[in-house]
């Protein structure tokens, strides 16, 4: 059983050292919101605009949004779509929010 160990530790860290294209990241995310849009939080609509990978071992991802709170239970839908989306098997996955507008195109 040792052998199958070591291979699927070896698999595991590979997958946590890989790097997503900010591209990539906001296709599953423009996905996922069309899936199922996030609740209000506090009485206002909650819109994503953006996600950006910001480190690896553990992945981690920032989502731009016009709030930093998002319910938990929608935190975690978000988590098991974007895992299934970029083929995230076992590697820890840790998103967090951050409060912006919507980009803007340069001039």
């Amino acid at each position: 059983g040792v052998a199958d160990l070591l291979g699927a530790v070896a698999a595991l860290r590979e997958e946590g050292l890989r790097r997503f294209s900010t591209a990539d990241l906001n296709r599953a995310l423009r996905e996922i919101i069309r899936e199922r849009q996030p609740p209000a939080a506090g009485g206002r609509e909650v819109r994503f605009y953006s996600m950006t990978q910001t480190g690896t071992t553990p992945l981690r991802f920032v989502v731009s949004s016009n709030e930093r709170r998002v319910h938990a239970t929608y935190r975690r839908f978000m988590e098991g779509r974007l895992r299934s989306r970029l083929g995230l098997a076992a590697s820890p996955v840790l998103l967090s929010f951050r409060r912006s507008g919507p980009s803007r195109p340069s001039r």
